[in-house]
């Protein structure tokens, strides 16, 4: 139920990352590789603003939104689903940097990039998983999923800028 409820933040950031991929190869065939980094500045901004008020919900309200999905007698569900929430929604501010990465990444046809930076995400939230639940059982899977998306925005990050799209107006990613 918790990440029912997360596809229903997590559905629009990607959907402004694909939007950026298209607008990534429209800009690069049209020869207007300047327009790169705007088109990133703005899709974070966009993907922040709708980020903000789906962690301020599953910080406040993470019963209620549970209880959309289960009944008041989950009681075990309903309090794994809040942790869920309140573990991995505060990653949404750092997530969309790599959703709007990846977009660009995609549209500029750079795969192996993309890929390089995708599966060590998956990796590690297996790895890291495994050894906190044995501390902190099954909330452990939850923790383990920052690990693997702070390595993945680092990897696109790096990529982004081996692309050669940073400029002045864009130093602070």
């Amino acid at each position: 139920a918790g990440m029912r409820i997360e596809s229903i933040s997590i559905v629009p950031m990607a959907a402004v990352g694909n939007a950026i991929s298209s607008y990534t190869a429209q800009n690069i065939g049209a020869g207007k590789k300047e327009r790169i980094p705007l088109g990133f500045r703005t899709g974070v901004k966009l993907s922040e603003l709708t980020a903000l008020p789906f962690v301020i919900l599953y910080f406040i309200f993470s019963r209620q939104m549970m209880g959309l999905f289960l009944g008041a007698e989950s009681v075990e569900a309903i309090s794994a689903g809040m942790a869920f929430l309140k573990i991995v929604s505060p990653w949404y501010f750092m997530i969309v940097i790599k959703l709007m990465t990846d977009g660009i990444i995609r549209g500029s046809g750079a795969m192996v990039y993309f890929v390089v930076a995708t599966v060590p995400d998956l990796i590690l939230r297996i790895g890291f998983a495994l050894v906190l639940t044995k501390s902190f059982g099954s909330t452990g899977i939850w923790m383990a999923w920052p690990f693997g998306w702070i390595v993945a925005t680092t990897l696109t990050l790096i990529f982004y800028r081996k692309l050669g799209y940073k400029n002045d107006k864009s130093s602070d990613f």
